[in-house]
């Protein structure tokens, strides 16, 4: 498989309690988790990317072409 872009989205909107806590490990670090959908949208040869959190869309995830 070859990459074509890198998706960068910003996840600060999404509200602490959407997010599941976990542990690392021996170490017993926490760490956030979040299961998040990406949908791409085609409009006259145009990509967008939009982020879906828990059904919620929170703004646009931008292609970043540097692989």
């Amino acid at each position: 498989m070859i990459p074509l872009c890198n998706v960068k989205a910003d996840l600060r909107d999404v509200p602490d309690e959407k997010f599941r806590k976990d542990t690392q490990g021996n170490t017993g670090q926490e760490f956030y988790t979040a299961d998040f959908t990406i949908k791409l949208l085609v409009d006259n040869a145009r990509l967008k990317f939009v982020l879906n959190f828990d059904g919620t869309e929170y703004g646009s995830a931008e292609p970043v072409f540097d692989v």
